[in-house]
């Protein structure tokens, strides 16, 4: 079973990555492939960022397995932005 934390990092990552390449595409008129970097860069450099900072409050570690979440949140948020 997956744990709500799980499925935050995902959603978060999913939700992030659209909206930055939407952000990307509409308002900075980005080409696409550079908006895709962007989206992909933001959402993965936040996800990193959290985990380091996590791993530096007490009783807390990096996990791996919310950054693989954050992966996956990512992957399918490229893949809904390659939809017609």
């Amino acid at each position: 079973m997956v744990g709500s934390d799980k499925v935050q990092h995902f959603m978060a990552s999913l939700i992030s990555t659209v909206f930055v390449y939407k952000f990307s595409e509409v308002r900075l008129h980005m080409k696409r492939s550079h908006c895709k970097q962007a989206a992909v860069g933001f959402s993965l450099s936040v996800g990193i960022f959290k985990e380091i900072r996590d791993s530096r409050q007490p009783k807390n570690v990096f996990s791996w397995r919310d950054l693989l979440a954050d992966v996956v949140g990512i992957g399918v948020g490229l893949v809904l932005i390659n939809q017609p």
